[in-house]
């Protein structure tokens, strides 16, 4: 915990020194560290400036017979200054009451445009069929974001997710005519962001930090060697890297063929290597495979790999068939193939995040 509190004081420090003067800030956190945060956001932004401490309450299974169920998160609401934007009647909500009935001084309620917010909402989480949920672990209901949006800006502000994860934010954000800007330290993330979520809505986006060319990837597989790996795996269509990266077994990343086959997992493997080429590594790939009766891999560098021995031992070890196609059973894949518009040769995979059909990838190698 004072590792985590130590790494969020200093991004809550810089996001204080980048928010607009009339700006507000949301801190969503899990009841486990709300506490500890919010001594930090009191020191950071002032304790006067604390606002409210919102609850996001959600139902639906996971009840308890020990304790009582738990059923909600905290978001901390904190403003720079003593001006801010909350754009109350955006986000009325409907009344509870029996209809007609009057409030305590006898006035009559306004029906129709709903009762002022308070500092609960009642929101459920993303279910398991929701044509939302794209699979990514933290990702939250839209209409949340979309309240806290609605709420504290106006047409045409910027919104900052730091922590943007799968772009839930951003996608509220860009629905509300904002402008936005979102960071994440994950590749898998900008790449769903991107390609899943701003795409489909004809959005253009500026990506900065992920390599456009060789010498980035390069530069990248230097600096930052297990970011290249992730980002390596995820340029092949259905392929997803470990959690874990070190004692990985030689594996560094995964995907799951659309059919199930007789006598063998449907599982494909891939490991990465960012520096030179060595035939060792291919060896011990080769023994991974089978170790896992895996039916294909592939084996991921930043260079083609020209060495005609190791074409010679990949290629030997055959084709998988599926109905009147072949495909390579270990296919030599690189980062400079990719950025030649080149794939694997794969059948039908899975989409990792939904099971769903991604499609063929017609691949030259």
């Amino acid at each position: 915990m004072l590792a985590y509190l130590s790494y969020m004081a200093q991004r809550l420090a810089e996001t204080r020194r980048l928010l607009n003067s009339t700006g507000s800030i949301y801190l969503h956190c899990d009841p486990t560290a709300s506490h500890y945060l919010k001594i930090l956001m009191d020191d950071i932004f002032g304790e006067n400036n604390f606002q409210n401490e919102f609850i996001w309450y959600y139902s639906g299974g996971g009840a308890s017979t020990r304790r009582w169920a738990r059923k909600h998160d905290v978001i901390l609401f904190y403003t720079k200054t003593n001006r801010w934007s909350f754009n109350a009647d955006e986000v009325r909500v409907p009344y509870r009451w029996t209809d007609g009935q009057r409030r305590a001084d006898g006035s009559e309620r306004d029906y129709d445009r709903g009762k002022l917010p308070d500092d609960v909402f009642e929101q459920n989480s993303l279910m398991p069929w929701s044509s939302e949920r794209l699979g990514y672990p933290t990702q939250k209901p839209l209409a949340l974001l979309e309240r806290i949006v609605k709420a504290s800006s106006n047409d045409n502000d910027v919104v900052l997710d730091p922590f943007c994860g799968c772009g839930t934010a951003i996608v509220a954000a860009a629905n509300l005519n904002r402008r936005w800007i979102g960071i994440d330290i994950s590749p898998i993330a900008i790449d769903v962001i991107r390609s899943r979520r701003l795409e489909p809505m004809d959005i253009p986006v500026e990506v900065r930090g992920i390599p456009t060319d060789i010498d980035g990837a390069r530069r990248m597989a230097r600096a930052r060697p297990f970011d290249f790996e992730k980002w390596a795996i995820t340029r092949i269509p259905g392929m997803v890297p470990n959690d874990t990266q070190v004692a990985d077994r030689g594996i560094d990343g995964r995907g799951k063929l659309f059919v199930s086959l007789e006598g063998s997992s449907s599982m494909v493997l891939a490991q990465v290597k960012g520096g030179r080429f060595q035939a060792s590594a291919l060896r011990d790939f080769l023994g991974t495979i089978e170790r896992e009766n895996a039916p294909m891999g592939i084996f991921i560098t930043l260079d083609r790999v020209s060495s005609p021995r190791a074409r010679a031992d990949a290629a030997s070890k055959g084709v998988l068939q599926i109905g009147a196609q072949e495909y390579p059973v270990v296919q030599l894949w690189s980062i400079k193939d990719y950025f030649d518009d080149r794939l694997p040769i794969l059948p039908t995979m899975a989409d990792p995040f939904t099971g769903r059909e991604i499609g063929i990838q017609q691949g030259l190698i």
